[in-house]
């Protein structure tokens, strides 16, 4: 007890990039792309050179804070952070044609709920009659208007290899973004649930023998991964290409 709450040690931090620091960047960035995306007049009708300025000046205070991190301590990692970079611009490019084929569009990004957040805990009763208060940040809440009705889907960014797994959520053991998706549903609850899915943050190795279809099998180990409602206009309303 004394050393826990009077001395308080803490655990001593290396010198390195680690995976919460990418993982901040690339959220960060993001976030920062999304919010200079809805206030553009033409996005996503934006060329690629566009997008990348775009997400160049989106991460800019991110990447200027690096003199004083590991990020650019050494040649090596400079050149890895240089990675990080491009990485981020691809990933503003594919969502930028990922949404300029689809009718849905970013209506909010890092939501957060429960102490300090948007909105207020999701509340979950126990069996012993306690209530369980969660909290939590949604990375991005896109939401679809028109004739065939109002839509609400969640995206969260994963840079490993995770995926939905129907066993998973019938166990009760990948329930993440459900409950995003319940919360996200209280901000509009004019809306009904599209789907929930994961967007990787990967710079993948495709297998090609045409140079002219790198960039199309690139998109497509990038696209959205998830669980989708069993509604026809939904599908459509995702995928706007004939």
């Amino acid at each position: 007890h004394f050393v826990m709450h009077g001395l308080r040690p803490a655990q001593r931090e290396e010198w390195v990039v680690e995976p919460v620091d990418t993982g901040s960047f690339y959220h960060g960035a993001l976030e920062g792309f999304i919010r200079a995306a809805r206030q553009h007049p033409q996005w996503p009708n934006v060329d690629e050179t566009e997008c990348r300025a775009m997400m160049d000046a989106a991460m800019a205070p991110q990447v200027a804070a690096w003199e004083d991190r590991p990020f650019s301590d050494t040649a090596r990692q400079r050149k890895v952070s240089e990675g990080y970079m491009e990485l981020a611009r691809r990933m503003a490019w594919v969502l930028t044609r990922g949404a300029d084929n689809s009718a849905f569009t970013p209506e909010a990004v890092e939501l957060r709920f429960g102490r300090e957040g948007e909105l207020p805990p999701l509340l979950l009763p126990l069996p012993d009659g306690k209530t369980l208060a969660l909290r939590g940040t949604i990375d991005r809440v896109d939401r679809s208007v028109g004739e065939a009705g109002d839509w609400l889907r969640v995206v969260d960014y994963k840079s490993g290899g995770t995926s939905l797994s129907p066993e998973k959520i019938w166990a009760g053991m990948q329930l993440q973004l459900l409950l995003y998706l319940r919360q996200a549903l209280r901000l509009f609850p004019e809306s009904a649930p599209a789907g929930v899915f994961y967007q990787k943050l990967e710079d993948p190795i495709v297998s090609t023998d045409r140079e002219e279809l790198v960039d199309g099998e690139i998109f497509k180990a990038l696209r959205l991964n998830g669980i989708i409602v069993d509604e026809p206009r939904v599908v459509q309303l995702m995928d706007l290409q004939e």
